[in-house]
């Protein structure tokens, strides 16, 4: 594929996680340089996928798509169709914050789409309300 082709399914994959995180109420502009913590899960997610060292789904290809990763799943990217994997295994797992580690039965959804990819993550009252790049919605 050359290099025109690839930028444009790169971009048109990157349209579509947008519209997908639109869908989903996720629709909030956030600068992700201004949360260390979400910096830092972005930056090591990327490492992994640059250093090959990433989980992927048998279904992610090297043509650009929509792909799904979570704070609480660090380094696994899947496709769409796998994307209800990720789901937290266990009670215990669905309500800790992925920035702190409370165990509360409180836990704000968060997701933003950085290029092609979905990242979702679940914080507390505590580490939503610490900065302001969130606009929490509870779930």
């Amino acid at each position: 594929m050359n290099a025109t082709a690839l930028a444009d399914q790169a971009e048109a994959a990157a349209r579509d996680a947008r519209r997908k995180l639109a869908s989903i109420g996720g629709d909030r502009p956030a600068d992700i340089a201004s949360d260390p913590w979400l910096a830092e899960q972005i930056g090591a997610l990327l490492l992994a996928l640059a250093t090959d060292t990433a989980r992927l789904c048998r279904h992610v290809k090297p043509s650009p798509m929509v792909l799904h990763a979570t704070a609480w799943t660090p380094g696994r990217v899947v496709c769409e169709r796998c994307a209800p994997q990720l789901r937290p295994a266990t009670y215990q797992q669905d309500t800790t914050c992925d920035r702190c580690g409370e165990h509360t039965s409180a836990i704000y959804s968060g997701a933003l789409a950085f290029g092609s990819i979905l990242f979702t993550f679940g914080l507390c009252g505590g580490c939503i309300h610490s900065s302001p790049v969130y606009r929490p919605a509870l779930i």
